[in-house]
């Protein structure tokens, strides 16, 4: 499923995304890259689901954004329970 959504927002953004926008992800791709390095495996997960949210809105595509969002906050929040602190 998660595949198939983002396939779909990938697509539409790559449409439909602002300059701006397309500057956005360039730089928050860039700066996870760096971010990545020493940290956590859940504040990993946070950030590639910040990043693929934001591709997600940059599609301006309804259906694209809502699924998105119910979809992204499940799985954080499924992630957030195997790997949260204890």
């Amino acid at each position: 499923m998660r595949a198939l959504l983002e396939g779909e927002a990938a697509y539409y953004c790559a449409l439909r995304a602002s300059d701006a926008q397309l500057a956005a992800l360039a730089t928050e791709y860039q700066a996870m890259q760096r971010r990545n390095q020493g940290k956590s495996t859940l504040h990993k997960a946070k950030e590639d689901l910040t990043f693929h949210m934001m591709i997600a809105e940059s599609s301006h595509h309804l259906l694209v954004v809502s699924f998105s969002q119910l979809f992204y906050a499940r799985y954080f929040n499924a992630i957030h329970q195997h790997y949260r602190p204890r």
